[in-house]
């Protein structure tokens, strides 16, 4: 099950926005398969740079992060893919979290953009297709 989370909610003008991704296994088994996480791209209004050592994005406990257990690939030209690689397997109630900071511009106008996740449907030998998406409102006005 993933869990997306943007800070700020709310910005005016062009704004840093930090996200970070929590991917849960709720079961007690190990994934069969790799894990993949899918994020749309919001191009051209929010960009952003990937550290795939970053231990941290931002401030405090909740932006802690494990980037080096996720492989990121930019070849898809309408999402954003990470795969877990952190073990052989995704553990049996694990938990692990990517995160990234970019830039939110909302060119002028007023409004908002829904950042979203979704793990690959069946990765990991998913079988619940219930609990595999999550989203969050970024809510702008111009400045």
């Amino acid at each position: 099950a993933p869990q997306i989370t943007i800070t700020p909610g709310v910005i005016n003008g062009a704004k840093p926005v930090r996200v970070v991704i929590r991917v849960d296994e709720l079961l007690n088994m190990n994934s069969c398969t790799p894990v993949y996480v899918f994020v749309p791209r919001l191009e051209p209004r929010y960009s952003f740079t990937w550290n795939p050592t970053a231990t941290q994005i931002g401030t405090g406990p909740t932006g802690a992060v494990n980037n080096p257990a996720w492989q990121f690939f930019t070849s898809n030209p309408n999402f954003y893919v990470w795969k877990y690689i952190g073990q052989a397997t995704f553990p049996a109630l694990g938990s692990s979290k990517l995160g990234f900071a970019g830039t939110y511009d909302p060119n002028n106008t007023d409004g908002s953009t829904t950042f979203s996740v979704q793990i690959y449907q069946g990765s990991g030998g998913e079988t619940n297709l219930t609990n595999n998406t999550d989203s969050e409102e970024l809510i702008y006005f111009r400045n």
